[in-house]
């Protein structure tokens, strides 16, 4: 506040070393990086533009929609801007109510596709999709792959999501392959295998879009229902979600060294490839350095690579510190 009387102008802007590229303003350090609804205010009030197409898209990460709920009230954007995709990353249904009661369209297309179908493939509740479809989501939209919302969210083990999107009008159908797809997200062990008996060859039928149901539940960590497949015959360096990994891959991603383990013991490979060319050290080392999970284990996923027989990797990585000081020691005693 002191700045401000002192006749600094609020739309000053600058790097982000965090995020190179255009330069940020202080609402986006008040509101997108520490989402401080006191000082966001203050700014807001003082003339800062909340359509800075940055700070309601990181707002609205936050579990409190203190900062977000200002910035729409100043007259922030909601379409066009990938906030609502960014809320429904997170299971947010406060945040996505207000962008939905001020302007989000339910069934706007961007980055990442349909908001509906985007919402199911995070694994959000049945009452985020719920808000989605009360502002007027389709309940048949389809994904980029086709999928419909009702069928992915059974390939999601979303049963409550999929019963309610059959409430709203979405055709079901019946399909063994996807009800063994089904129950495979489920984790549901006995009728997984009541189904193989009774459709043997189900596995080998399965087209690639639903074989990419393995890294996609990968990616959302259900892991109970990966180890089921996996266990079962499921092609385990099949490639799907954000980074077009394997299971693997989506494993390391969140540094889950438990699940990579599991993987690497039932012949999952170091240098299977994900969608930025490279093998999951690659995978290791952005998510490493980036800390892309809050409690991600990327040590673990480190050793059990080794373990697995992998080699050291090339010293062009660059990992997050304990990662390289445990490759360096290796390295040493090489």
């Amino acid at each position: 506040m002191l700045l401000l009387a002192a006749g600094a102008d609020v739309r000053d802007s600058t790097i982000d070393p965090a995020f190179p590229g255009d330069p940020l303003g202080a609402l986006y350090g008040a509101a997108g990086r520490n989402h401080d609804a006191p000082l966001t205010r203050i700014l807001l009030e003082a003339g800062a533009d909340p359509n800075d197409n940055e700070s309601l898209y990181h707002a609205a990460e936050s579990a409190d929609p203190a900062c977000v709920r200002l910035l729409l009230e100043a007259g922030a954007r909601v379409t066009g801007t990938n906030a609502l995709a960014r809320a429904l990353d997170f299971e947010r249904l406060q945040t996505v109510r207000l962008m939905l009661a001020h302007g989000g369209d339910a069934n706007e297309h961007g980055s990442v596709g349909n908001l509906l179908t985007h919402a199911i493939r995070r694994r959000r509740s049945a009452e985020v999709v719920r808000a989605l479809l009360d502002a007027g989501a389709d309940p048949s939209s389809c994904d980029a792959h086709g999928t419909r919302a009702y069928r992915l969210a059974r390939r999601m083990g979303l049963g409550e999501v999929a019963a309610l999107l059959r409430e709203r009008g979405a055709r079901s159908g019946s399909d063994p392959r996807e009800d063994f797809i089904a129950a495979c997200a489920r984790a549901d062990r006995a009728a997984v295998h009541d189904l193989l008996a009774k459709h043997p060859s189900v596995l080998d039928s399965l087209s690639a879009e639903q074989l990419r149901t393995l890294p996609e539940l990968a990616a959302e960590g259900c892991d109970d229902a990966v180890r089921l497949m996996v266990e079962v015959g499921w092609p385990i360096a099949t490639r799907g979600g954000d980074i077009a990994g394997s299971a693997l891959n989506q494993a390391v991603f969140r540094g889950d060294s438990a699940l990579a383990g599991f993987l690497l013991a039932h012949g999952a490979h170091y240098d299977e490839r994900h969608g930025y060319h490279d093998n999951v050290y690659g995978t290791l080392s952005f998510a490493s350095r980036n800390g892309i999970s809050a409690d991600g284990d990327w040590l673990g996923c480190a050793m059990v690579l080794i373990d697995s027989g992998a080699p050291i990797p090339d010293p062009r990585y660059e990992f997050a510190e304990e990662v390289e000081a445990y490759f360096a020691e290796l390295r040493t005693a090489a």
